[in-house]
């Protein structure tokens, strides 16, 4: 009863609010700037925008809409402003809720394609910096500082090569493995979108970006997936996201 009284207070909303914008780092969006070489359709306000699909996303679907918190992964929806529309590529938003139906568009739908996560790790769209914030934050998974000894020296940088070819040879090295196939696979998913949320089918050099890769948590055998909508599948049905989840809820409210 005291569970029901709780969840009909107005202010249940603003906590959740403060906590989705806490679990996804929202407040790096105020002012995130991109690489105008790079990047030129990039605009502040595109960031802040983004924060707010999120936020609004969240409130929809779990006070709105009383969806499992799975969902998150695989809804077919999302709220957008007209001009962040424009910039995923997306049709024109309900005037009046923002809504727009992402069902025929394969590469959007569920949090993982909103352009609040995928611009995590900076202009090079960083697979470590991705995979750590996507590690920590959906699975509660922890990496160790590298042991005594291991050569942490990045390999030098090959002109025209892929994030994927770099993170391909941190999976595959012996010293480095061991963390890295944990953290690494379960962003190459998100590769077809750049530093700036957009989809893109090649990379600045011209590579062709994959989307494929495999889930690996301690303990648990590794998921293939072919895609970012089975990548979210995987996720959504993974008890330990679930957990997860209640975990950062715990924590936020202590």
């Amino acid at each position: 009863a005291q569970v029901v009284r709780i969840l009909a207070d107005a202010r249940v909303r603003e906590s959740g609010d403060r906590f989705v914008s806490d679990w996804v780092h929202l407040s790096r969006l105020d002012a995130m700037v991109r690489d105008p070489d790079l990047f030129p359709d990039w605009d502040p306000a595109i960031g802040v925008a983004m924060a707010v699909e999120t936020r609004t996303f969240f409130e929809q679907l779990l006070f709105d809409r009383n969806q499992p918190v799975r969902e998150l992964f695989r809804a077919q929806f999302t709220f957008v402003s007209p001009e962040l529309a424009t910039y995923y590529g997306l049709g024109t938003p309900d005037p009046a809720t923002g809504e727009v139906d992402v069902s025929a568009v394969p590469e959007r739908g569920g949090i993982l394609t909103h352009g609040s996560v995928l611009t995590i790790g900076g202009n090079e769209s960083s697979m470590v910096s991705r995979g750590l914030f996507m590690l920590d934050t959906f699975l509660c998974g922890t990496i160790s500082s590298p042991p005594d000894g291991v050569d942490t020296t990045p390999p030098g940088l090959e002109p025209g090569k892929s994030q994927r070819f770099y993170s391909e040879q941190r999976v595959a090295n012996d010293a480095c493995t061991g963390c890295h196939s944990i953290m690494e696979p379960v962003s190459w998913g998100l590769e077809r979108f750049l530093a700036d949320g957009r989809y893109y089918e090649t990379d600045h050099f011209g590579n062709a970006l994959q989307e494929d890769g495999f889930v690996q948590v301690p303990g648990v055998e590794a998921t293939e997936y072919d895609n970012v909508e089975e990548l979210g599948e995987i996720l959504a049905s993974a008890e330990g996201v679930q957990s997860c989840f209640a975990q950062k809820n715990l924590q936020f409210a202590l």
